[in-house]
C-alpha cells in the first residue's frame, strides 16, 4: 500500500507539473489556457510540489497575487493535515507505517 501511494504521489506530480509547464506555454503561444481552478485543483490533490517545481523553473504564476495566496494556503493546509496525521497516527489503525 505505501508503493501504491508513492507512485501516486509521483503521477500526480509529474502530471501537475507537466500542467503548469503546458500553461505556461500555451500563455507565451496565446493558446487554449488551462483554468486557475484546474492548476490549484491538482496542487490540492498532492502536486503541491510538482507545481512548486514548475512555478519556479518555468517561472509561471509567480506574479499573481491571488492565485499564490490560494497556492500557499493549499500547501499551509497540506502541511497541517500531514502534522496531524503524524501526530494522531498511532490512534489510526491501519495505516501503512502504523505497523
Amino acid at each position: 500500500m505505501t508503493q501504491a501511494l508513492v507512485l501516486a504521489l509521483v503521477v500526480i506530480n509529474v502530471a501537475t507539473f507537466l500542467l503548469f509547464a503546458w500553461d505556461k506555454r500555451q500563455s507565451r503561444v496565446r493558446g487554449s489556457r488551462i483554468r486557475e481552478s484546474t492548476l490549484l485543483l491538482a496542487s490540492l490533490l498532492g502536486g503541491s510540489p510538482g507545481a512548486a517545481l514548475a512555478m519556479k523553473l518555468v517561472r509561471h504564476k509567480t506574479r499573481k497575487r491571488s492565485f499564490l495566496f490560494r497556492f500557499f494556503a493549499i500547501v499551509a493546509l497540506q502541511i497541517i493535515a500531514l502534522i496531524a496525521l503524524l501526530f494522531f497516527s498511532d490512534r489510526l489503525p491501519g495505516l501503512p507505517w502504523t505497523g
